[in-house]
C-alpha cells in the first residue's frame, strides 16, 4: 500500500526529475535500484502533483518507466492525491486511462491486475500526515459507463460483478453491486442505444443486486431506506414511478426490472423483493399493476432453478437459461 512520507528520498526526487526531463534511460537505472516500497511513496512536484511514480510516469508519457514499475510490482492502483479538507485519492493510472481513452494503456493495466473496482476499503491503511483516511473521488467501473461500449466492457471483462463496493461519499456507509449502480445510478444517462444492453451484459457475467446490508448514512439529507432494500434500486423505482422518466425511458425501465427479476427469486429475505416491495406496500392508486404484481406471485420453481444455476455458473446466458425445462 502506498504511503505519503516527508521529506521524500533523495533518490525518488531524482526520479520524478528524471521522468520530467528526457531522461529515460536515468529513471530505468534508479528504478532498477530503487525498493518497491520506496517506488510506491506518494511524492510531489514543484507544479502541485503529489503522486506515485507509476502515475508520473504515464503522465509524463514515460511508457518504458512505466513498464519497469509494473514489471517490480508497485502498486498498480495507487495514483495522484488531491488536498480538500484532507487528502482525498484522485487518479489512479486505471481511471487516468479511461479518462483520456487511452486503450493500449487501459489494456496493459488491466492484464497486469489494476482493479477496476478500486475504493476507499482498498485504502483504509494508508498513512497520511493528518491521520485522515483516503477516500476515492471515482471509480473505474462507474466512469466507464459513461465512456462508451469498448472501455466498458474490456473493464466489464475484468470486474467482478457479484462484489459490493462504494466510496461511502457524503457520510454514507452502503455499498452496491455493478448493477445496482448502473441501473439505480447511471440508467437515465447511458446512452440509448447502449442503455438495455449495458444492463444486459452486467447480468450476464454474474450481476445480481446487493445485499441490502449497508444503509446508513449520517447526512440528514439523504435519503435512507428501510433495512434490507438497495437504495439504488428503489431510487430507480421512484424515478419511474413519479413519470421522471420519458416514454422510451420508461418502456426501457420495465424491461430493465424484468431483467432483475431474473437475478433473483422473489423471497422476504430477497434484497429485490424488499426494494420493489417499498412501493407496493402503499396504496398509490398510481403504482402501477405490473410493479405490485411482481410481489403478488411466488416464483416457480423453474425460476428459482434459473437463479440457483446462473449464481454457481456465472456468466450464463439467460436466454439459454430460459430454455430448460422445469
Amino acid at each position: 500500500m502506498a504511503e505519503k512520507e516527508y521529506p521524500p528520498p533523495n533518490e525518488l526526487k531524482e526520479l520524478f526529475a528524471c521522468l520530467r526531463g528526457d531522461k529515460e534511460d536515468e529513471a530505468l537505472d534508479l528504478i532498477a535500484q530503487m525498493e518497491v516500497r520506496t517506488l510506491c511513496l506518494y511524492v510531489g512536484d514543484e507544479k502541485g502533483f503529489l503522486g506515485t511514480a507509476l502515475l508520473y510516469a504515464i503522465k509524463q508519457n514515460k511508457m518504458r518507466a512505466m513498464a519497469a514499475l509494473l514489471e517490480k510490482k508497485v502498486d498498480i492502483d495507487a495514483g495522484q492525491l488531491a488536498f480538500d479538507d484532507g487528502y482525498e485519492l484522485g487518479d489512479s493510472p486505471l481511471l487516468y486511462a479511461i479518462k483520456k481513452k487511452n486503450i493500449a494503456l487501459l489494456d496493459l493495466l488491466l492484464e497486469n491486475g489494476a482493479d477496476p473496482l478500486f475504493d476507499s476499503e482498498k485504502t483504509k491503511q494508508l498513512i497520511v500526515t493528518n491521520g485522515k483516511y483516503l477516500t476515492v473521488y471515482d471509480i473505474p467501473f462507474l466512469y466507464a459507463l459513461k465512456k462508451g461500449a469498448y472501455i466498458f466492457n474490456r473493464i466489464l471483462q475484468y470486474s467482478i460483478v457479484s462484489t459490493e463496493f462504494g466510496p461511502g461519499l457524503g457520510g454514507c456507509s452502503e455499498k452496491h453491486t455493478c448493477l445496482c449502480y448502473a441501473v439505480g445510478r447511471y440508467f437515465n444517462i447511458l446512452p440509448y442505444p447502449e442503455r438495455f444492453q449495458i444492463i444486459q451484459k452486467i447480468i450476464a457475467k454474474g450481476g445480481k443486486v446487493c445485499s441490502g446490508k449497508s444503509n446508513y448514512c449520517s447526512v440528514k439529507m439523504c435519503k435512507v431506506t428501510p433495512n434490507g432494500t438497495c437504495s439504488e434500486i428503489v431510487n430507480f423505482f421512484q424515478e419511474m414511478l413519479n413519470e421522471e422518466l420519458d416514454s422510451r425511458s420508461y418502456e426501457d425501465a420495465k424491461r430493465c426490472l424484468s431483467l432483475l427479476c431474473e437475478t433473483d427469486y422473489m423471497h422476504e429475505n430477497s434484497t429485490l423483493y424488499k426494494s420493489v416491495a417499498t412501493y407496493t406496500d402503499t396504496e398509490d392508486p398510481f403504482t402501477p399493476t405490473w410493479v405490485t404484481n411482481i410481489t403478488k406471485h411466488s416464483s416457480t420453481l423453474k425460476h428459482i432453478c434459473r437463479v440457483y444455476i446462473r449464481r454457481y455458473i456465472p456468466g450464463m446466458c439467460i436466454e439459454v437459461l430460459k430454455t430448460l425445462a422445469s
